[in-house]
């Protein structure tokens, strides 16, 4: 029987690997800094003084991230990273995060935002939504797409939701992407945890691995 081989490039190019976008403490500490900066750092925020932000908060004895929804527009910000060769041919990266809902409240809103360019004014209370950046993608998680119950006195969790995808295929190596974090313009509060990212396999790469693995089974057999 003929053995059924892949060159080795064809097989290499089926696995995409994470080049230069990370993110920078998603998981917001291990310590609560109520009314102050993001424990062990890495986020712009709307304010360091007020609970409009809490920095990081204990719930159940896990550090989350809270946004208190008094009407006050909290938010946060961070940069992931100038993008590389590998990003962009990665194309597509995909964000998830654990979401929480507060025994006593009710869950609110939140916005994320990918925006790609240059921002010299990033700091704490300088708003990255008006630098005139360019938006690469934009969702308004309501409680149900973050998979909380919405009602009070529930303490529901949802573990790793998706939260959005983006794609990096047409920007330029050295070009920096940043992720913003909305919420916060109604009564509920907004909790949540160990935010990722990651890249998404193309379809055409996914299928071209499975071809790989095949041919290495079928010639293991051989």
């Amino acid at each position: 029987m003929k053995k059924i081989l892949l060159p080795a490039a064809l097989l290499l190019t089926a696995v995409s690997s994470q080049g230069a976008l990370t993110i920078t403490n998603g998981g917001f500490g291990t310590a609560n800094q109520n009314a102050r900066i993001v424990h062990n750092g890495g986020w712009y925020e709307s304010t360091t003084t007020t609970n409009w932000v809490e920095g990081t908060w204990s719930l159940t004895g896990t550090i989350v991230l809270l946004m208190d929804g008094t009407g006050t527009g909290a938010y946060v910000y961070q940069s992931l990273g100038t993008v590389d060769a590998a990003d962009i041919a990665t194309g597509t990266f995909a964000l998830k995060s654990d979401f929480f809902e507060k025994p006593d409240d009710t869950t609110n809103n939140i916005l994320f935002d990918v925006y790609e360019g240059t921002f010299a004014g990033a700091a704490h209370g300088n708003d990255i939504a008006g630098a005139g950046l360019t938006n690469l993608a934009t969702v308004d998680l309501s409680a149900t797409d973050q998979g909380l119950t919405f009602a009070a006195g529930d303490s529901s969790t949802q573990l790793q939701q998706d939260i959005l995808t983006f794609d990096v295929s047409g920007l330029n190596v050295g070009d920096e992407v940043w992720l913003r974090i909305g919420g916060g313009n109604t009564g509920g509060d907004i909790l949540m945890d160990n935010l990722t990212i990651a890249p998404v396999p193309e379809p055409s790469s996914t299928a071209l691995l499975g071809l790989g693995g095949l041919a290495l089974i079928l010639r293991r057999r051989k």
